[in-house]
């Protein structure tokens, strides 16, 4: 009698900290949570349901490490709980180890075939590039969970690896006709018709989603959203919203704004204000999270595409930064590199590559390199390369050194941008699913006529990509040859 009394007062001691992991965690207080997790574990390290708890409140403080050894225990204590294998492989992911993530994702499934589990599977191998084994895997998903909308996602996805565009996007219509106010389903039936050259109403509008989709703001608030009508002389504040390339891309934009009738201020990131300063038909340009000046209305920089009704054959031309073009020694091809963008970027491990990939463009008769990498660590190696990007301010210097250049080659940043912005010729080197502005397997642009792109035929092919920009360098260094400005 006495050791079962003592059994279950062990019993509700961990089913109170169960409790009290749980009420913290939904509190948005991890930290608490932890404290108290990690003493109750030390108590009752049997107790799955503790670990796992535990694991959670690691994940939001950002220790996947130990989370990711919390789960491990808890699998050792229930192997068969499929809720376990589904939240040790989604840690996995979250950590870059999606093939150590992908038994568990289909252990998940298979114990309990639930639409929360059945998209996993095909999310992992899409990571792996493994997309044939994708699309078998969203197959299984969908005939566990018919009509799943996320599966539907995924087999769109797969199929566009695949190469087989009109069946990707008919996947992802049926995802949104499963999910028609989904914000993500949303934005990827815009992606993936953008993607496909479809530059029309309804991708434009249906790009309108990404505002709605998890951890984006929403700024300014509480203001009047511009409608692209005329402004009769009222204030239009145009503002960045992603990444810096975003922001080169679609300033183009602003001079439309201005002739319909108003004044444009212009919010952008800081490292912008200077080289916009004198940008056509804006009254004033203003860091981002500065004071903002008085404005009447307000539109994000990457909704004008839609609001001017843009087509494939209307995309505005690029601006003119007016810095002038340097002079070249003859017989000297000057190349530019960049080849990683910041980490911050969802995808960055996949659009950035490793400067060793770049060393097999050494030895090329009449080619000198420069680096435009900031914070990359080492130059590429077996390549002479010359750091262009010693005391940078912001990129307004960058356009000033990188005037001086014949070409720029460079992974898809913003450095990428500012270079085909300022009719330096670019070289591109794209990621095998890449952003929707660069479409399928084309290398020109609608946006910018002097850009090439060189894509990777598999995912993580840099080599091949790199093998391409050699041939092409040495063809274009012989026929520089003395042609100087």
């Amino acid at each position: 009698m006495a050791r079962l009394a003592v059994q279950e007062c062990g019993r509700a001691q961990a089913d109170a900290a169960v409790g009290l992991g749980q009420a913290l965690l939904a509190d948005g207080r991890p930290d608490a949570a932890l404290v108290q997790l990690s003493a109750a574990c030390g108590r009752h390290p049997a107790d799955a349901r503790l670990l796992r708890l535990n694991a959670r409140a690691l994940l939001a403080l950002g220790l996947p490490g130990p989370a990711i050894g919390a789960l491990h225990l808890a699998l050792e204590l229930q192997p068969g709980e499929a809720g376990v294998h589904a939240e040790l492989a989604m840690a996995l992911f979250n950590a870059g180890q999606p093939g150590a993530a992908l038994p568990h994702s289909l252990a998940a499934l298979r114990l309990l075939p639930t639409a929360s589990h059945a998209a996993m599977p095909s999310c992992v191998l899409i990571d792996l590039g493994r997309h044939e084994d994708a699309l078998a895997a969203a197959d299984e998903g969908l005939l566990a969970c018919p009509g799943q909308a996320e599966v539907l996602v995924n087999r769109s996805i797969a199929l566009e690896g695949l190469g087989r565009h009109g069946e990707a996007l008919a996947a992802a219509r049926a995802a949104l006709a499963a999910a028609p106010d989904a914000p993500a389903i949303r934005h990827h039936v815009a992606a993936t018709l953008l993607a496909a050259g479809t530059l029309t109403a309804e991708a434009w509008a249906l790009y309108e989603s990404r505002h709605d989709l998890h951890g984006v703001r929403r700024w300014p608030a509480g203001m009047q959203r511009w409608d692209g009508g005329p402004l009769q002389g009222r204030t239009l504040l145009l503002h960045a919203e992603q990444g810096l390339g975003d922001t080169l891309q679609f300033v183009r934009y602003a001079p439309l704004a201005a002739a319909r009738g108003g004044r444009v201020v212009l919010a952008v990131q800081p490292a912008l204000v200077r080289l916009l300063q004198g940008t056509p038909g804006v009254g004033q340009v203003v860091p981002s999270g500065a004071a903002l000046p008085p404005f009447d209305v307000f539109a994000p920089l990457l909704s004008l595409p839609g609001l001017f009704g843009t087509t494939w054959d209307s995309v505005p031309p690029q601006l003119s930064y007016g810095i002038r073009q340097g002079v070249r020694a003859p017989g000297e091809l000057r190349v530019g590199l960049a080849w990683a963008g910041g980490a911050g970027f969802v995808d960055d491990r996949k659009r950035s590559m490793p400067a060793a990939a770049l060393g097999a463009l050494g030895g090329i008769p009449g080619a000198r390199f420069f680096g435009l990498q900031m914070g990359a660590g080492a130059m590429p190696p077996g390549l002479a390369v010359q750091d262009l990007m010693g005391g940078i301010q912001d990129f307004m210097d960058t356009a000033e050194r990188m005037a001086g250049l014949d070409l720029v080659v460079a992974v898809d940043t913003a450095l990428a941008h500012l270079a085909a912005t300022m009719g330096v010729p670019t070289w591109l080197l794209s990621r095998f699913r890449g952003c929707w502005r660069w479409g399928h397997g084309r290398a020109d642009s609608p946006w910018y006529p002097g850009l090439r792109v060189f894509r990777q035929a598999q995912p993580g092919d840099w080599d091949g990509v790199v093998a391409e920009v050699r041939a092409a360098l040495q063809a274009l260094a012989a026929t520089h040859g003395g042609a100087g400005r």
